[in-house]
């Protein structure tokens, strides 16, 4: 007669089914990363090879761009900023008072009343 003993292990059905689910998504991510690396380099007038691995790939696409980069255009001097002149001209008119709200209704008031 055999004798079964129960053991205790730390390793359990969890931690697999776990592990298993990571390596899916990891395998799902590098998919995607890899698809938007495709695109981004035919944007670029590169084509990538997604049979590669996803960080070779990145060294194409990145040497590709850092050598397809215009060098900057040399900077134009500023403008200069336009004075304003804020003394009066001999050719302006004097400028008028801005009338009252209460004067413009007090002239109204006088209109409407009845003259006597």
């Amino acid at each position: 007669m055999e004798l079964i003993e129960e053991i205790d292990m730390y390793v359990t059905e969890a931690m697999i089914a776990s592990m298993e689910d990571m390596q899916k998504n990891a395998s799902d991510m590098e998919k995607h990363i890899k698809a938007m690396m495709e695109t981004e380099a035919r944007m670029h007038g590169l084509e990538l090879d997604s049979r590669h691995n996803a960080r070779d790939m990145w060294h194409k696409l990145s040497d590709h761009m850092a050598q397809s980069i215009p060098a900057p255009a040399p900077e134009a001097p500023p403008e200069p900023m336009p004075i304003e002149d804020t003394l009066p001209s001999d050719v302006e008119p004097p400028a008028a008072p801005m009338p009252s709200p209460a004067n413009h209704q007090e002239a109204l008031g006088s209109e409407d009343e009845p003259k006597v």
